[in-house]
């Protein structure tokens, strides 16, 4: 998580409390009666072993009969290797174009990012890379299973990527 972002949400509400870790291992020290884990981020943990280790965690913050929601990544065979995007975005003062390629390793996606952003300060480049794991349905159902989460799968979901919803009953 960049800690700029969490710079800009501690100013934009004062009185929240904010913590930057890994999903795999944190600890909040409290369990929730709803745990959230959207837009796709599920996807960071890579690999078989970490995605169930993250679920362990997140289990472990939502109180029993609680319900744990998180939005997937893609599946395998989803992502295009090679694929290249351009999206433009621009207001009365700046310009960004942010393009991106996407190269396929196995079950892991690596997305180059990178930015042309103008201004009236001139104009500067900034990249970054992303490497999401990508993990079958069935992958996903049985991760959840084995840490003791009786889930159900939403074929829509939010943003059309679907959306396990678990409820803890351990």
């Amino acid at each position: 998580m960049e800690p700029a972002f969490v710079d800009i949400a501690r100013h934009k509400n004062p009185g929240g409390t904010f913590t930057r870790a890994d999903m795999v291992d944190f600890d909040l020290g409290r369990q929730y009666d709803v745990v959230l884990c959207l837009f796709s981020s599920i996807g960071y943990v890579r690999d078989l072993p970490r995605l169930e280790r993250a679920l362990m965690s997140l289990k472990r913050h939502t109180a029993r009969g609680g319900m744990l929601v998180v939005e997937p990544w893609l599946e395998p065979g989803a992502m295009q290797d090679g694929y290249v995007t351009c999206v433009n975005a621009e207001d009365e003062s700046r310009k960004v174009c942010r393009m991106s390629h996407t190269v396929v390793d196995g079950r892991v996606a690596r997305i180059d990012f990178e930015y042309l952003i103008g201004d009236a300060a001139g104009v500067r480049r900034a990249w970054e890379i992303h490497e999401l794991g990508l993990f079958t349905r069935s992958e996903m159902t049985v991760a959840f299973e084995s840490v003791g989460i009786e889930v159900e799968y939403d074929e829509a979901g939010i943003f059309g990527r679907g959306l396990y919803v678990g409820r803890c009953v351990a």
